[in-house]
């Protein structure tokens, strides 16, 4: 006969077990999941957080420190092809570059975009580069040596903008960097920069000079794996950055290149390597002089009050003994 009071579980109370057991484990693997895609996107705010500054702070402190010089060409080279910009100049930023131990003062800067290969998206992705030439030399926008600052930037635009200019086009005094957006009259806007160029800068000014103000812009794709493809999520994996420059007020005026240059070196008056100059003859010291001069005249005294009163002596002895 069966024990009716022994414990059991009867196969409705397993089942009801197992459908609890089930949505708690779809519960906390769709907690789990929230996590990770979390951690994702915050991992990919602050990857972008750290780089897009970084590199805009980097071309700012180039561009602020711009260096213009009529022994140049060219000094300062803008083309932007729709976001695709390319930027050369001479800055007066220490080079990274090392010849005999020696950072050079300036230096040949450039910026550009080249496709990246390795990051497949719904837009495309582009390496930015920074090139860097130790000193200057007669072709200061090209040549030295290139290295990725950021490999996911889908658009790099500069702008560049002229001179503020008042109604009788005259230059103004200073004015609020906000207000080159919203007073088109006033000043300037260009894609390109070519006013460095002897031929670009013949006319009314005859001056080749720097741009008033650049403006950068940079955007990166912080989107990861998949959704890199994805259309849809181009609005919160896109982000972008900018930074408004006011360059050096340099205004240089008409020079012959060919007058700057060595003919024997070739190299540009400023640019060659001089010996050092020999160092300064020591200061005379007016109490060594004055030592000196007494101890000179003492031994000339001595010498030749010696020398009278030996002859004086020897005088009187010989007379004496003739005598």
């Amino acid at each position: 006969m069966r024990n009716r009071n022994k414990a059991g579980v009867t196969l409705i109370e397993l089942v009801i077990a197992s459908v609890i057991f089930v949505m708690l484990a779809m519960t906390l693997i769709g907690a789990i999941g929230t996590t990770i895609s979390d951690l994702a996107f915050v991992t990919q705010e602050m990857r972008a957080g750290r780089e897009g500054p970084a590199v805009i702070n980097m071309i700012s402190r180039d561009l602020s420190n711009a260096f213009a010089d009529p022994r140049f060409e060219e000094f300062f080279l803008l083309e932007d092809g729709n976001g695709n910009a390319r930027l050369d100049f001479v800055t007066s930023i220490d080079s990274t570059l090392y010849f005999n131990g020696k950072r050079s003062d300036i230096t040949e800067v450039g910026y550009w975009l080249e496709a990246n290969p390795q990051l497949q998206g719904s837009l495309p992705i582009y390496t930015l580069f920074r090139r860097e030439d130790y000193g200057v030399d007669d072709e200061p926008t090209s040549g030295g040596r290139a290295i990725p600052v950021a490999s996911n930037v889908t658009r790099f635009r500069v702008v560049a903008f002229d001179y503020p200019l008042d109604d009788e086009g005259q230059p103004l005094e200073d004015i609020y960097l906000s207000d080159i957006f919203f007073d088109g009259e006033t000043i300037e806007e260009f894609d390109s920069w070519e006013k460095t160029k002897p031929e670009e800068a013949e006319g009314e000014t005859s001056q080749r000079r720097l741009p008033y103000v650049v403006r950068v812009e940079i955007e990166l794709d912080i989107r990861e794996g998949e959704d890199r493809l994805d259309p849809s999520k181009e609005a919160e994996g896109l982000v972008s950055y900018a930074a408004t420059i006011r360059l050096p007020q340099y205004s240089i005026a008409m020079a012959d290149q060919t007058d700057l240059k060595d003919e024997d070196t070739g190299q540009f008056a400023h640019l060659k390597l001089n010996a050092p100059p020999a160092a300064p003859a020591p200061t005379p010291n007016p109490n060594t002089n004055n030592g000196t001069n007494n101890g000179t005249n003492n031994g000339t005294n001595n010498g030749t009050n010696n020398g009278t009163n030996n002859g004086t002596n020897n005088g009187t002895n010989n007379g004496t003994n003739n005598g």
